[in-house]
């Protein structure tokens, strides 16, 4: 076991309002930071950073690794406007094994210099850069769970045997694509349980969302999720839902999760659908089952 001390001044916050300032010594053991002490400890190496200071590592909880080309730039244009016109179009090309390698190579350099230690980190679709990704992260000493984020994950069945499933698509595109993969699975029905998410959007893809919602057999809508947003577009979730023929609205996830439950039967994929909490409505119905 490798055992060392770190030298300097220790700056850290053990409650949320309370700033601890320690000059001293931390003892560190197998890659793992220990007890402090005021005085060396004997018989270890000492690594002497005297005066300077020393913090715990921050931790990133929503890390987009493919946007960092543009970091700090593309600031131009709204939500929608920059989705279209920035992200899709740079995540796209992380189909190519040697963009993505380098892309996520200039992302990996500049986190490793960072003061952040440990992260949860978004890529693309790519299964390749995806693990391109991992290996970076891995070769460069950062902690961090990578993936794709809620892609089609597989959670579980309802106590009436309907495969449960969550998935973070939110955009008409992207809900396209995750309905239309669904529906050549061997499954008899295919539910899309979706919540949408900010009015702005919902108001202006209206017909965009009907047309890839309608590839499900069945569609059932939370409330709109607004975010920030005031609603002054004056859109709900029954305004998409009486588009869709056999749609069900619905105003909380329970309600959602337990009629669901009642009609999907034995062979039915539920897909729940969005980028914001809709997954809460996943994990009842498989709860429910346990």
């Amino acid at each position: 076991m490798e055992r060392f001390a770190v030298k300097g001044i220790f700056v850290d916050t053990p409650t949320p309002d309370t700033l601890r300032v320690r000059d001293g010594y931390m003892l560190c053991e197998d890659g793992r930071c220990g007890a402090f002490r005021e005085a060396a400890p004997a018989g270890v190496p000492v690594y002497d950073h005297s005066g300077q200071i020393i913090t715990p590592g921050f931790v990133d909880l929503h890390l987009h690794a493919p946007q960092y080309s543009y970091c700090g730039t593309a600031m131009d244009l709204e939500l929608l406007d920059w989705l279209q016109q920035y992200t899709y179009p740079e995540e796209s090309h992380y189909a190519d094994a040697d963009y993505a390698r380098a892309g996520y190579g200039y992302f990996v350099r500049d986190l490793t210099h960072s003061a952040t230690t440990r992260a949860c980190i978004f890529g693309t679709l790519h299964t390749d850069a995806t693990l391109e990704l991992m290996h970076q992260l891995k070769a460069a000493g950062l902690s961090a769970f990578t993936g794709a984020g809620r892609r089609f994950e597989v959670l579980g069945k309802t106590h009436t045997g309907a495969t449960v499933a969550d998935d973070y698509a939110h955009h008409p595109a992207e809900l396209r694509a995750t309905l239309t993969a669904a529906k050549e699975l061997d499954f008899k029905r295919v539910w899309a349980v979706f919540q949408p998410f900010t009015f702005s959007r919902t108001y202006m893809l209206l017909d965009d969302f009907v047309s890839a919602l309608s590839i499900a057999d069945r569609v059932v809508l939370s409330p709109i999720m607004g975010s920030r947003e005031v609603n002054t577009y004056h859109i709900t979730s029954e305004d998409l839902g009486e588009k869709i023929p056999g749609c069900v609205c619905l105003p909380s996830f329970r309600a959602m999760a337990d009629y669901v439950s009642e009609n999907a039967e034995a062979g039915d994929l539920i897909l729940t659908l969005g980028c914001g909490d809709i997954y809460k409505a996943s994990k009842m119905m498989v709860a429910d089952n346990q």
